[in-house]
């Protein structure tokens, strides 16, 4: 299965960059913020990597040494600082859990892991006392443009850097925000005060990506079936990704191609086309809004063939272990 998944990104590498309508957006840079970059920068704008530059903060000392010496791979260019992100300036204290990925400005609470046995996610090993910024200062700070993406995945203090970031979000276009619908850490906002303040600032829900749910008995995800005291059960919706996109009319002209590119990366076509509709002429370098929208045309049908194609590729890949659930269940 990883073998698979990265076969995937490396087919999703400049893919646009191989379609005619990659020459619309000639040399337009893409202004990426990733806060919460553990682990690499956000894989979802792949398609148009030749076009972005990047900045991704990652505050734990180690994680950011080895992050700041790899190589740019395949974006335009990267740029790591070692700066913690959160609403306002000031001093908090980093708690990390046995698993690292858990580590969050709030207060972990234990038994949420003890409820769902993941308690290597919310058993404190350490804290680090950190000196924290707003997103919009770090970025003055360091003469950084304001985004035009933005992802968030900082285990319970989107809100909050949302918060303190009006400035940049008045530029972007995009964001993905990881949210929760349980609160596990103690004062989290939860996936609806998330929406409901990102829906003021002129932003509209566009899809839920990567669901994570637990059970509170250790067993194979739905539908699969074990061996277990509890054999099959669906589990609760604990956290996921969540893109948003600026509502269309509040895009000023020189975010028109950024947000078409954004877009269609995303597999947004549709508002990508509603874009070129409000587009100024001149945007497009001698192209008509007729002309670039069949460019967006020709690039969805080659793209919506791919994604069935990769539908169909998964439906097999499952179904070996779904008839062996059915059967005799799984280990």
């Amino acid at each position: 299965m990883r073998f698979l998944e990265q076969q995937f990104v490396r087919s999703a590498v400049d893919r646009f960059r191989r379609y005619e309508l990659a020459s619309v957006f000639g040399d337009v840079r893409i202004n990426v913020v990733d806060v919460g970059s553990r682990g690499g920068l956000d894989t979802c704008l792949l398609p148009i990597a030749w076009l972005v530059d990047a900045i991704g903060f990652e505050p734990d000392p180690q994680e950011f040494s080895r992050l700041r010496n790899g190589s740019p791979g395949p974006w335009h260019t990267v740029r790591h600082l070692p700066c913690a992100v959160a609403g306002q300036a000031g001093l908090r204290t980093l708690s990390i859990p046995a698993d690292p990925i858990g580590a969050s400005l709030l207060s972990h609470d234990p038994e949420i892991g003890r409820r769902y046995k993941v308690e290597h996610l919310f058993s404190v090993e350490k804290t680090l006392p950190l000196e924290v910024h707003s997103l919009d200062d770090v970025l003055q700070t360091y003469g950084a443009p304001f985004p035009h993406y933005i992802k968030l995945d900082i285990e319970g203090a989107e809100l909050e850097v949302l918060q303190g970031a009006l400035l940049s979000l008045a530029r972007t276009i995009a964001l993905k925000v990881e949210v929760s619908f349980i609160e596990q850490r103690r004062e989290q906002p939860l996936a609806g005060q998330i929406i409901e303040w990102l829906t003021q600032q002129s932003f509209r829900l566009m899809e839920l990506r990567d669901p994570i749910s637990w059970r509170t008995e250790i067993g194979p995800p739905h539908p699969l079936v074990g061996r277990s005291a509890v054999p099959y059960s669906r589990a609760q919706l604990v956290q996921a990704d969540l893109v948003f996109l600026r509502q269309e009319e509040t895009i000023n002209s020189l975010e028109m191609l950024p947000g078409i590119a954004i877009s269609c990366a995303l597999g947004f076509f549709d508002y990508a086309k509603a874009l070129v509709n409000r587009a100024d002429q001149d945007v497009f370098g001698g192209r008509t809004k007729e002309q670039v929208s069949h460019l967006i045309t020709v690039a969805s049908r080659r793209c919506g063939r791919r994604q069935s194609m990769q539908a169909i590729a998964a439906s097999v890949r499952n179904l070996v272990p779904l008839v062996r659930s059915a059967v005799k269940g799984l280990p």
